[in-house]
């Protein structure tokens, strides 16, 4: 812990005992005691504005990683209508159910009512944008209907690529509008 963090965190031990120190006085004072009570609410006004004023700068801070990574990447609009879709569809058996009963049930031929038949869908695209003179790679894998992956495509036309100018690894394409 270095200096700042230590003297910002005794501040705010002082002011919470300020705080509370104000908050006996008021309750001492009653109703009664009206030097009391102005001393009380004189050591409460220090930590309520503090606590307004951490509030207000929390709330201004609150850009999330994502939204930091946007403002200072590059962005590289990318067209989704001519994006070549590898679509991949399976079936999948999944227990429903498992517990001491149905191993009972698979010796008198009744595990079938346990299973459940599941269809899975994942599609695999590669984006391929130029960026600074190099072919950049984009892979990834939505587990969406590929109709109706290829329908947002074409409602959605283009799309942000983010890329981080100094780790051109570092990726994010912009596909919030499937949610």
């Amino acid at each position: 812990m270095n200096l700042k963090t230590i003297l910002t965190q005794l501040g705010k031990y002082v002011l919470l005992g300020m705080f509370l120190l104000g908050c006996l006085f008021l309750f001492v004072g009653g109703e009664r005691n009206i030097y009391f009570i102005g001393i009380g609410i004189l050591l409460m006004i220090p930590g309520v504005i503090y606590y307004y004023w951490d509030r207000l700068k929390t709330k201004k801070s609150k850009k999330s990683d994502l939204e930091k990574f946007k403002e200072k990447a590059d962005k590289i609009k990318v067209n989704l209508t001519d994006l070549d879709i590898v679509s991949n569809s399976w079936t999948e058996t999944t227990e429903v159910y498992n517990s001491g009963y149905t191993k009972y049930g698979e010796y008198v031929e009744k595990a079938k009512d346990n299973t459940k038949e599941v269809a899975r869908e994942v599609n695999y695209i590669r984006i391929q944008v130029p960026y600074k003179g190099q072919t950049v790679n984009y892979d990834l894998n939505i587990p969406m209907d590929a109709t109706t992956l290829k329908m947002h495509f074409v409602i959605q036309k283009e799309t942000i690529l983010y890329i981080d100018p100094k780790n051109p690894d570092k990726k994010y394409l912009d596909l919030e509008f499937l949610n």
